[in-house]
Parts: C-alpha cells; sequence; structure tokens
C-alpha cells in the first residue's frame, strides 16, 4: 500500500498524532513536516478515525473538513441502520408456489421473549449500543480528565502547604 505522504508513513503519522500531548497543534506539526496543506493532513486524520465528535465539529467550522463529513457516532448509526436493512427478512411468496408439488415448510424464526412482547425493541436496542460504544470511546477521556484534575488538586495542596 502506498503511503500517502513523501516523509513519513501513514502508521507513523497515526502514531505520532495519537502520542501527541496537544493533538490540535500536532496536526499542523505533521502537515509541515510531510510538506503538505493543514487540510490534507486534517483529512486523512479524519479519514483514520482519528477525530472525536467536538474536533470534527471544529475543523468543520474551521472549514478544513468539508460539511459532510460525519462524527464517528453519526458513523456508527449510519453502520447501524445498513446493518439493519440488509439482516430484515422479508418473506415473499415465490411465483410458482401453487404449481409446486413439494411442499416446503416455512423456516421458524425464533424471536427472544423481549422482542415478542415488544416488536419495537430492535431500534432501542441498535440505540442503546451506540450509546455504550460512545461511552467507551469517551472514558480514556473522563480519566485523562479525573487524573488532571487530581493532579492539579495535589500541586494546590503542596503549594498551599506550609513549608
Amino acid at each position: 500500500m502506498a503511503n500517502r505522504f513523501k516523509y513519513m508513513t501513514d502508521e507513523e503519522i497515526i502514531k505520532s498524532y495519537q502520542n501527541a500531548i496537544s493533538q490540535k497543534e500536532q496536526v499542523q506539526i505533521l502537515a509541515d513536516l510531510n510538506n503538505v496543506s493543514k487540510r490534507d493532513m486534517v483529512v486523512f486524520l479524519y479519514e483514520k478515525g482519528m477525530f472525536s465528535t467536538q474536533a470534527i465539529g471544529a475543523y468543520k467550522r474551521s472549514g478544513l473538513l468539508p460539511s459532510d463529513a460525519f462524527s464517528p457516532r453519526d458513523k456508527m448509526i449510519i453502520e447501524t441502520q445498513a446493518a439493519a436493512e440488509e439482516t430484515e427478512i422479508i418473506a415473499e411468496e415465490p411465483e410458482n408456489a401453487a404449481e409446486s408439488s413439494v411442499a416446503v415448510p416455512e423456516p421458524e424464526i425464533k424471536k427472544a421473549p423481549v422482542e415478542e412482547a415488544n416488536p419495537d425493541i430492535a431500534p432501542r436496542l441498535a440505540a442503546m449500543e451506540i450509546v455504550l460504544a460512545w461511552l467507551e470511546e469517551n472514558a480514556t477521556e473522563y480519566d485523562y480528565a479525573k487524573e488532571f484534575v487530581t493532579k492539579y488538586e495535589n500541586l494546590k495542596r503542596f503549594t498551599t502547604e506550609d513549608c
């Protein structure tokens, strides 16, 4: 697979972006290192799924990403809907069913007890899966914020103590 950039491989760019202290600033640094525009680097990182929903919104507003770019949540919803449409079972009567001498039993479709009680559960389950995926995705960001606050409180406590 050919690399898109002259000086760094795709993997090196992604690792550098992920390990950066300030990912926002790292975009410009990577663009400069690879002699490309910031827009090209933003589009590349977007295509590789490196941006959060907030970052995608910011890059859309700044014009570095097209306004029709999807957030990870939007992509997940679209993929879930497409998968649901693909797996939908549509029972059709064959045209020559009356002429056939062989009786073919209809397959028995077993539904989970919850689905029998409430046939509208599938969209709700899909929505729950999306929310759980979003929570898992943002759990790391929460941990970083929590760690930052703890360090800040420790530093504040240290600086206010009498020596």
